[in-house]
């Protein structure tokens, strides 16, 4: 006998670190974690990341690839930068009833649900979104080549850069950058040989770094920081924020930004109300919602 498919719905966050699946009916859930998903910087990688952490799912919830196939399904994918992009993934993947979009929509469903407020996603790349009464207007998510300021990756690279400034001596020598240069034993072409070739999740993982140095009082630690803060305060500017509606900081470094913020935007800051994982569950349920209304 089918399974009461109706009851299940899937969520996908798929970020440029890390890619998260959850998989729910009434009473249960299962997740799955697999590595970084990006549409745009290697388009192969993630279709195989999201076929793999699918059917990962089926086998610990018990359906066959048959009954996975009609689950309402929303996914959140980093780099999904067009139609083009999105129809390719749809197409590779085992589902007949599900949405691809960019990882944005997700994020603010999950920390905000239908409420005014504001989201700065800040993790390998970056966004800022406030949500109103007149909708959704979103900053940046262009993407590592262009933008994605105040991320991860952009604090690697800004970091990198950094470094050869300090060589160069345009800024101030700092332990960060000198820690830094250890790192590629003290040689220039070494540093130019690894940002040629480096990944957005490899440049990413400078940040810890960066962000570490910050709180210790770091010179350049703190000049990165302050910069990444700048731009969220001109994004907030932007988009007319009106200062008294929730900031929500997420991904894996918004919240180290908070005491980098101005006061009046520190004082605004709340907690999500979930996850970007969460957020693609509740776009789920509306697919599912769609669907009963199609055959009624």
């Amino acid at each position: 006998m089918r399974r009461p498919l109706s009851q299940f719905r899937l969520g996908i966050d798929g970020g440029g670190t890390r890619c998260r699946f959850a998989l729910t009916r009434p009473g249960t859930r299962f997740e799955h974690v697999l590595g970084g998903a990006n549409a745009h910087t290697d388009l192969a990688n993630a279709i195989s990341i999201l076929t793999d952490g699918l059917n990962a799912l089926a086998r610990e919830a018990g359906l066959s690839k048959d009954e996975l196939r009609g689950v309402p399904t929303f996914a959140g994918l980093a780099g999904v930068m067009d139609d083009t992009a999105a129809k390719a993934v749809e197409t590779a993947l085992p589902l007949d009833s599900v949405i691809i979009e960019d990882d944005r929509r997700s994020a603010v469903a999950g920390a905000l649900g239908g409420d005014n407020g504001v989201v700065a996603s800040i993790g390998t790349g970056s966004f800022v979104v406030r949500q109103s009464n007149a909708g959704l207007r979103f900053l940046g998510g262009y993407g590592a080549d262009l933008g994605d300021e105040a991320s991860g990756c952009w604090l690697g690279k800004s970091l990198l850069t950094r470094l050869l400034h300090c060589r160069d001596g345009l800024k101030e020598d700092s332990p960060l950058v000198r820690d830094t240069w250890q790192r590629f034993d003290g040689r220039v072409d070494q540093v130019l040989k690894f940002a040629q070739s480096a990944s957005p999740s490899e440049f990413a993982q400078f940040a810890p770094t960066v962000v570490e140095a910050a709180i210790a009082g770091d010179v350049n630690g703190q000049d990165l920081m302050q910069a990444g803060a700048a731009y969220i305060d001109d994004c907030l500017s932007a988009l007319a924020w009106p200062g008294d509606e929730p900031v929500c900081l997420i991904g894996g470094l918004g919240k180290r930004y908070a005491s980098f913020l101005p006061v009046r935007i520190a004082r605004c800051l709340a907690e999500p109300r979930g996850s970007a994982l969460d957020g693609a569950l509740y776009l789920a349920d509306t697919i599912s919602a769609q669907n009963a209304r199609a055959v009624s």
